[in-house]
């Protein structure tokens, strides 16, 4: 138990003396027609509503947009280290029938 929290007390240190390790993070922008859509970002939904730019951990996160009267919209996306990732959506009007799934444009500029 003491060689444990002995650990933990250098690991705290370390994070002190070198803070300059931060968790790599990028852009994504959430954009929905129609807009103030809640945001949910790997399961926890998120202070903010489109059409907003959230900063996120560099990597793949789940995305779902919930609208009242309108389709959830789930998929996945990849952030990239100091990118912006654009998620441009049109959310279907709930019980509308379609052919074709509602297009998603991920970006990287």
């Amino acid at each position: 138990m003491k060689a444990c929290r002995k650990f933990l007390l250098i690991l705290l240190a370390s994070l002190a003396v070198f803070p300059g390790c931060k968790v790599p993070k990028g852009e994504l922008a959430v954009v929905t027609n129609p807009g103030q859509a809640a945001v949910f970002l790997d399961g926890e939904k998120q202070s903010v509503r489109t059409n907003c730019v959230l900063n996120v951990e560099e990597g793949r996160h789940r995305i779902k947009l919930r609208h009242y009267n309108y389709e959830d919209f789930d998929t996945t996306v990849s952030v990239v280290r100091k990118m912006r990732t654009i998620l441009d959506v049109d959310l279907k009007p709930a019980g509308e029938q379609t052919e074709t799934p509602s297009a998603q444009d991920s970006l990287q500029e």
